[in-house]
């Protein structure tokens, strides 16, 4: 499950790179949790985009239960699945996106937190999927998940689909190859943890 995650000035770097028209906000860093605002790149007119869209897909409006939640939203989808629920497959078949990331956040069942990110620096890739909102005010975003990798396995059994730099394009452009990408196993990730309770045994 992702239920936060961060940015910074090298997310903005990212998307300026990704959208010549988008104009960095020099924020610094800034969390970002369900419901709100975001920064994520998808389609228009036939280019990559970026977009402001809100963290969430509504439950009343999904009708299926097999997301990850928080209130009445669901904020992740499971890649396993995404292409048969009802609530996710027509964008994962046509509205797909990324949600660029400095890192993300995790607790363990200690309510430990840990914070995930690249050991190069480089920001996160995650894949998401988006649709209009149905309220009419722009569009909202949900982050897929997949089986945690070696490195966020001792902390939470789930984790975001981070995409590697060479796969963006196939991921919001080729239909074909969307199946594969939903089954990307992510590469190892830094793990950073001001505290971790420690078992002893005597």
């Amino acid at each position: 499950m992702c239920s936060r995650f961060y940015v910074d000035d090298s997310v903005d770097r990212l998307l300026r790179e990704l959208d010549q028209g988008y104009e960095p906000g020099n924020r610094g860093r800034e969390d970002v949790l369900p419901s709100r605002m975001a920064f994520i790149v998808c389609v228009r007119d036939g280019h990559p985009a970026v977009e402001r869209m809100k963290w969430g897909f509504l439950k009343e409006t999904a009708g299926d239960r097999h997301g990850a939640g928080t209130g009445g939203l669901v904020i992740n989808a499971r890649a396993e699945t995404a292409l048969e629920r009802p609530m996710f497959r027509d964008s994962a078949r046509s509205r797909r996106c990324l949600v660029p990331a400095a890192g993300f956040y995790e607790w363990n069942r200690q309510k430990e937190k840990a914070v995930f990110s690249r050991s190069d620096g480089d920001p996160l890739l995650m894949a998401g999927l988006c649709q209009p909102d149905p309220g009419g005010a722009g569009g909202r975003f949900v982050i897929l998940t997949t089986d945690a990798n070696s490195s966020v396995l001792p902390v939470h059994p789930r984790m975001p689909l981070i995409l590697e730099r060479g796969q963006w394009k196939n991921w919001l452009f080729d239909g074909g190859e969307v199946e594969n990408l939903l089954a990307f196993r992510p590469q190892p990730l830094e793990r950073f943890q001001e505290y971790e309770q420690q078992t002893l045994n005597f």
